[in-house]
């Protein structure tokens, strides 16, 4: 659990997409029930590309009940092109898009120059803040 924690939950790779793990439970029995899947697939805690953790985050929520598709792969693309990757990625089966994104940041001008300014996981975790709080006003 704890050596997957560290992959997902702080790397800030995945900064928006945590919160569809537990939106029917609590973080802690959310990310318990995919650190399980994880192993139950046979998922070393090290040594895992970070395509190949987008892929896993990716399979496993289609597998749960009531998970909108659409939502997921927006997340995932969003936390993807946060850190820096350009373009579809192999593991979006339709290379999907952000809507109004422009090369790899979808965030607002003034977080990507505070961003710039930061190290990168701390420069990840506040383009997260940021993704938030727009979902929030929309």
């Amino acid at each position: 659990f704890a050596a997957f924690w560290d992959l997902y939950g702080n790397s800030g790779n995945f900064a928006t997409s945590l919160a569809l793990l537990w939106s029917d439970a609590s973080p802690f029995y959310g990310f318990l029930r995919f650190s399980d899947w994880l192993h139950s697939e046979g998922v070393k805690t090290s040594g895992i590309a970070q395509e190949r953790q987008y892929t896993l985050f990716l399979e496993f929520l289609e597998t749960q009940p009531g998970v909108v598709s659409s939502r997921v792969m927006t997340s995932l693309l969003a936390d993807y092109q946060r850190t820096g990757h350009r373009g579809a990625p192999q593991w979006s089966r339709r290379g999907e898009r952000i809507p109004g994104s422009q090369g790899a940041r979808s965030s607002a001008d003034s977080t990507s120059t505070a961003a710039a300014l930061l190290p990168g996981r701390q420069a990840r975790h506040l383009g997260a803040l940021q993704d938030q709080r727009e979902s929030a006003t929309k």
